[in-house]
């Protein structure tokens, strides 16, 4: 929080650039966004509440932000995951 947009992006570009080199010549334009709240706050025994890709509800599944795979931290690679592990319930359920 302390750094400025500009030192924040150079930092993530200097990172690309040692794993692409070249990436930084591609870079049209950034934007960085930073937002107090976007993490999520929990209560005390969260994790118990956390809903089971397979439902009680037959044939009904769920994953998403709300899944296993992304508890404690939400994240998009957590909801790719929880998408596998769903259709893997589903796929052992038959």
């Amino acid at each position: 929080w302390k750094k400025s947009n500009d030192e924040v992006a150079e930092l993530y570009l200097k990172g690309l650039e040692k794993l692409f080199p070249g990436f930084r010549k591609n870079v049209k334009w950034w934007r960085l966004r930073r937002d107090l709240d976007t993490a999520p706050v929990y209560e005390t025994g969260y994790g118990k509440k956390v809903l089971p890709y397979k439902t009680k509800i037959k044939g009904l599944y769920l994953a998403g932000m709300f899944s296993e795979a992304n508890y404690p931290e939400r994240s998009m690679n957590g909801s790719i995951v929880a998408g596998f592990k769903c259709a893997e319930a589903v796929n052992n359920s038959e």
